[in-house]
């Protein structure tokens, strides 16, 4: 059985002064379809219409050891439960590396911490952006943003594993400030990002007041003016919270409920593994906490894995939590704006929802991603597994 790192608390040098939760009733969610986008035609697209002449690549890729790297049987203890992961064909990334997309001409922006430019991972890519180790992070904790950006776009040239999006390319952010953050988001968006992953949050729930006391100073309202400024031609993708339990979601990851003008790019994550019975997803082991409010933009997806580490240019470290699950989403994000280079970044984010695999659970609302569109969530796994393979077919109907 194989020792799991837990990336229980996303850690950084952010300062965190709570307020005052006001309530926040997961039912508001489960009633509302909060997005309508009239671009039924950009869903019914598809990059592969009939799969059949990609099964067996996809089959040898899924045996290729850059993929085995992430298959492996874990337990956070002696005495279990074992889950087994394998987080590149549980999101059936080989079905979209088959198809030849790789995320090439496209950027991923990271804001995270700690990056290690020279690992393998990293070899002969472009690498915009300040982001650099940040030694106001505890020494144990310096592997993250490689870590991340590693997930996303690992490059599987010189390294032992493969990214999401092993062609796309790097802007790196520190989060030590709220003014760096917004000038990093500025600069991603400046040069063109498709994606900003955010494997990091505040551990305060969503509401009003902790709004005005983390992100209503001047500076807060320019990293504000920043992500949305961003999110007219990109998605941002929010890791939820680790903790396994609560009702209430956090700030950053519900930030939409706040701020309605994000939502149509925003995507947040949480960890979780899917059971199978003959190849079909029957249920979900989740080890982080669940959608809760921001259920109507959350995706789930396997954040266990073997990344990049800073030890040397050729480490590893095996890790889980929504931080590793995050990249995994933004590197779909940059594989679907490579094979839909006319579509927006909002319909390229509906079609990641509006595909995700749902048929697992009993759904609590629907959101209308377009006229006769529509696609269920629970306030448990959102908008349930991404499926890469789904979302570069043709999507129609009620899921």
């Amino acid at each position: 059985m194989i020792p799991v790192r837990f990336d229980f608390l996303r850690k950084g040098a952010l300062v965190v002064t709570l307020g005052a939760v006001s309530a926040c009733n997961p039912s508001d969610v489960e009633v509302t379809a909060y997005s309508t986008f009239d671009f039924a035609d950009a869903l019914a697209d598809s990059f592969v219409a009939n799969w059949s002449a990609f099964e067996a690549p996809a089959t040898a890729l899924r045996n290729d050891p850059r993929y085995k790297f992430q298959e492996f049987t874990w337990s956070f203890s002696t005495s279990g439960p074992n889950y087994d992961s394998y987080s590149l064909s549980h999101a059936n990334v080989e079905y979209a590396h088959a198809a030849g997309l790789t995320g090439a001409g496209q950027i991923v922006a990271v804001v995270d911490n700690s990056f290690l430019r020279t690992h393998d991972e990293f070899f002969g890519k472009a690498i915009t952006g300040a982001g650099d180790t940040d030694v106001s992070v505890p020494v144990e904790d310096r592997y993250h943003g490689t870590a991340v950006a590693s997930v996303a776009v690992g490059s599987a040239t010189l390294g032992s594993m493969i990214g999401v999006a092993p062609g796309a390319d790097l802007h790196l952010t520190n989060y030590d400030t709220l003014a760096n953050m917004a000038a990093g988001t500025d600069n991603a968006r400046a040069l063109g990002a498709i994606v900003q992953n955010n494997s990091w949050g505040y551990p305060a729930q969503v509401s009003q007041s902790n709004y005005a006391a983390n992100l209503g100073s001047p500076v807060g309202q320019q990293y504000i003016s920043a992500l949305k400024n961003f999110a007219n031609n990109g998605v941002i993708v929010f890791a939820g919270s680790n903790s396994r339990f609560g009702n209430t979601a956090e700030l950053m990851a519900a930030l939409p409920l706040l701020e309605p003008d994000l939502e149509a790019s925003w995507i947040t994550s949480v960890n979780a593994i899917p059971n199978f019975s003959s190849g079909t997803i029957i249920s979900a082991s989740r080890i982080s906490g669940k959608c809760n409010q921001a259920a109507p933009w959350c995706l789930a997806a396997d954040g266990t894995v073997q990344a990049a580490d800073i030890a040397t240019d050729s480490a590893y470290g095996l890790n889980t939590g929504t931080s590793f699950a995050s990249p995994q989403i933004s590197g779909a994000i940059a594989l679907l704006a490579e094979a839909f280079p006319i579509l927006s970044a909002q319909e390229l984010r509906a079609r990641l929802l509006a595909s995700a695999n749902n048929g697992f659970y009993d759904h609590t609302g629907f959101v209308e991603f377009a006229p006769g569109i529509s696609h269920g969530f629970d306030d448990e796994f959102g908008h349930g597994f991404m499926d890469l393979k789904a979302a570069l077919s043709p999507i129609g109907g009620a899921y």
